[in-house]
């Protein structure tokens, strides 16, 4: 994977790029058996996900929040990272539909903005800074939030395996 800035293509279409080919990669390696699914939230939610980026990074940032994966109910659910479906779309003001994952769990569907459960991580991050700045443009004048793995991993039994786990599970030698 290469990147180049370019001054024909804006930021934001730049890093929407990046991460495609990110996950595209990533879902073609081989993980051991206890990934039994793989969910692609830029792939699937990519609505979202494209509003979110093209909304919120048309410049560069002084602060960069960086988080592990998607979770379950965050990310996996709206595109955005600890997305909180109640801030992405009464905060951030973004709407529209959400596919699904190739293979999905069925104790962890993905139900888009229309997900009751929460995500506590995205909701008390969002949270502080919903009360702080009060409005998302005051926020991301400065800041951006970003996962550096664009893949959320689930067991058979729909546990979230976060890549710091990668390693527990790997065989000895």
């Amino acid at each position: 994977m290469s990147f180049a800035p370019s001054n024909d293509i804006s930021l934001s279409d730049q890093l929407l790029a990046i991460e495609l080919q990110l996950s595209t990669q990533m879902k073609a390696l081989r993980y051991n058996q206890h990934v039994a699914y793989i969910y692609d939230p830029v792939e699937y939610a990519y609505n979202l996900h494209s509003q979110f980026t093209r909304k919120f990074c048309q410049s560069a940032k002084k602060i960069l929040f960086l988080g592990m994966n998607p979770g379950p109910w965050g990310m996996s659910q709206t595109g955005v990272p600890f997305g909180e479906v109640k801030v992405v779309r009464d905060w951030m003001r973004l709407s529209g539909e959400v596919g699904h994952p190739i293979k999905e769990h069925p104790s962890r569907p993905v139900l888009g903005l229309a997900c009751h459960r929460s995500e506590i991580s995205g909701r008390k991050f969002w949270g502080l800074f919903q009360e702080l700045c009060k409005e998302p443009q005051h926020f991301f004048r400065h800041a951006f939030v970003y996962n550096y793995c664009p893949l959320a991993f689930l067991s058979s039994s729909g546990k979230n395996i976060t890549p710091a786990e990668f390693k527990q599970y790997q065989p000895d030698g």
